[in-house]
């Protein structure tokens, strides 16, 4: 089953440049990742400092294997420093009762 994940960052205020170098590089090796189908990445328009990254995962088996893998070898070392608050992870998979038949 397709997973959604929805990770959402604040940036401290001036350090969105910085913040912003971290973020690509860690949009190109997720995009690279086995299993991952889509990234993308928006800008909140009424708080530029929070960004909100959307993943599309092949699998569950996928997202968990990628979460273990940023929170050991993959981990995005200076970016903790760069944040107004502790960045908040959603995972979702379609609801069932909406869900289109394959």
């Amino acid at each position: 089953m397709r997973i959604t994940a929805i990770f959402e960052i604040r940036v401290k205020p001036g350090a969105l440049d910085a913040a912003a170098a971290l973020v690509e590089s860690a949009v190109e090796q997720t995009r690279a990742f086995g299993g991952c189908e889509s990234v993308d990445v928006l800008q909140a328009r009424d708080e530029p400092e929070r960004l909100i990254v959307i993943e599309q995962w092949a699998s569950a088996a996928a997202d968990a294997a990628y979460r273990r893998w940023r929170a050991a070898d993959g981990a995005i070392t200076g970016l903790p420093a760069l944040l107004a608050a502790p960045p908040q992870l959603t995972v979702a998979a379609p609801w069932a009762k909406l869900a289109r038949p394959s």
